[in-house]
């Protein structure tokens, strides 16, 4: 099973305990995948995904017929107010259609950093019974210094925080935005408003410090690295305002 960079996210060793505890009930979860680099208006959130499938997890086919998705989400809390998840952990879990696509999650009856083994029991319950009957207590005997982890990763460094550095990841800032701004909206052929650049940079920057500075963008997954980042970050500028 795949682990997206596990030797850089602070939830890898505790993903890895639920993934052990799954496979000793007999759900081998048939994919696993961590990041760092799912944004909720732009503010990271550390997230684990956990899927299963009739062939390799032993699901109940008739009851699960387009398997299972388990996933794990730690926020920083910033955007509470706005209706996004408070401070800290939830286990979620949803169906899949045939399609593919997905209700909303719901969430699973489990502590945040909940004991792995009731994990896998609790996800073993839903797939014999189709519901999950009550709430199983109980925390992971390294739940404390998993938190101080994630807390530690929570603290982004603000753009006016990172020290002068002429380096490659600066020029990168520098050219999006200058280039961005020209072709944000290819059916306008009215200047841009004064500022733009600064929108983008502000937009784009913070996140991009922290998620490149130490990237290491060699090879086929370096390209891949890439590729996401270009998306994200064309996503992110077209989701900007457009005054007129």
């Amino acid at each position: 099973m795949p682990l997206d960079k596990p030797h850089q996210l602070p939830h890898a060793a505790y993903i890895a305990a639920v993934t052990d505890a799954f496979s000793a009930v007999g759900l081998d979860p048939a994919d696993v995948t961590l990041d760092d680099r799912d944004t909720r208006d732009l503010h990271c959130y550390l997230r684990a995904i956990l899927t299963f499938d009739p062939a390799t997890s032993h699901l109940d086919p008739v009851r699960w017929p387009n398997g299972l998705i388990l996933l794990w989400e730690w926020h920083r809390g910033s955007e509470t107010a706005e209706g996004e998840p408070e401070r800290g952990p939830v286990w979620l879990w949803t169906a899949p259609s045939r399609g593919g696509s997905h209700d909303e999650p719901a969430s699973l009856p489990v502590d945040g950093y909940a004991n792995p083994v009731q994990v896998a029991a609790t996800v073993h319950e839903l797939d014999e019974t189709g519901t999950v009957a009550k709430h199983r207590p109980g925390k992971w005997d390294c739940a404390a210094s998993l938190d101080d982890a994630c807390s530690g990763w929570a603290v982004l460094p603000e753009a006016d925080a990172v020290p002068d550095r002429p380096n490659a990841l600066d020029r990168l800032l520098g050219y999006v935005a200058d280039n961005l701004t020209a072709n944000v909206v290819e059916t306008q052929a009215a200047e841009l408003p004064t500022g733009r650049a600064a929108v983008i940079a502000k937009a784009i920057g913070p996140t991009m410090l922290f998620g490149l500075q130490d990237a290491e963008l060699v090879g086929e997954p370096g390209r891949q690295q890439i590729e996401d980042w270009i998306k994200w970050i064309s996503e992110t500028v077209a989701a900007l305002p457009v005054e007129p």
